[in-house]
């Protein structure tokens, strides 16, 4: 809409120049053209703005639902180890050798989650 808009002021411009002033075709179509860059720049400028701010929004709510995945995810990982963890001692009575499942764990969710 803001290019339609530019777009029909230089050309407004361009005619009010031509037919009303003194200063002839030349200077007008120099003005026309002058102010159809400056417009489309500040259109393209724009749209890249909000494109970026668009896909901003979109990146950052598929983040959430990813975050939500990947916690869940830890979350029941590290408590099947717990699990794994207290069954195993209690059947063996080796509590300190058993410490071992909790690091073989956070790097299993690490690899996993790559």
């Amino acid at each position: 809409m803001a290019l339609v808009s530019i777009i029909f002021i230089a050309i407004a411009s361009h005619q009010v120049i031509y037919n009303f002033t003194n200063l002839g075709g030349r200077s007008a179509s120099t003005i026309f053209m002058l102010l159809l860059g400056i417009g489309l720049s500040i259109s393209t400028y724009g749209n890249s703005i909000f494109a970026k701010i668009s896909n901003f929004n979109e990146i950052e709510s598929e983040n959430k639902e990813k975050n939500r995945k990947i916690g869940l995810f830890a979350a029941i990982t590290m408590m099947s180890i717990t699990a794994i963890y207290l069954t195993y001692s209690f059947i063996t009575n080796d509590w300190s050798s058993a410490r071992i499942f909790y690091p073989v764990g956070g790097i299993a969710v690490g690899i996993f989650l790559q």
